[in-house]
């Protein structure tokens, strides 16, 4: 969580962000400016959100870059304009981190694309034994036109030894 002045300099930051951006105390982070601390290219695809929220848009996006400990990281951000007696005087940022859940769908996408393309006949059941997952060669093998059809279907419904038969 940081507060961001229309100077764009750290008003507040908590020890949750101080870590992210690797300084040792949130302290630190007071009064010094967002572009001396954050990674060229991360200042880069933030700063006009932060003008939009100065001039009283709130906003939510990405972050994704490389930061300061040599790792990628992937942040989802949130920013409301903090307004006062003379309008926004400030920018409130929750931050979120996000990058084990990013790894995490790469990673699926990754194995998804091995069970669609493999030439084996692969499928998942849950434990209500219904189809969660199929490839091509499974709806093939299994007489049905196309593998999303499977899904959701009970195993016994579908693998019947009629539906084996040429």
């Amino acid at each position: 969580l940081i507060f961001v002045t229309p100077e764009f300099r750290y008003g507040v930051a908590n020890a949750a962000y101080a870590r992210i951006v690797n300084v040792n105390s949130s302290s630190e982070l007071i009064g010094r400016a967002l572009q001396e601390v954050l990674p060229t290219a991360v200042w880069a695809g933030i700063e006009e959100k932060l003008r939009a929220s100065l001039a009283g848009e709130a906003q939510k996006f990405r972050i994704d870059g490389l930061f300061p400990d040599g790792r990628q990281h992937y942040f989802e951000a949130l920013q409301y304009p903090c307004h006062g007696p003379r309008g926004v005087e400030g920018v409130a940022v929750a931050i979120h981190d996000i990058t084990e859940t990013v790894q995490l769908i790469a990673r699926l996408q990754r194995y998804q694309q091995v069970v669609d393309t493999s030439p084996a006949p692969l499928f998942f059941v849950d434990r209500e034994l219904r189809y969660e997952l199929a490839n091509a060669a499974y709806a093939r093998m299994a007489n049905v036109a196309r593998p999303e059809d499977l899904i959701g279907k009970a195993l016994a419904e579908v693998a019947t030894p009629a539906a084996y038969k040429e």
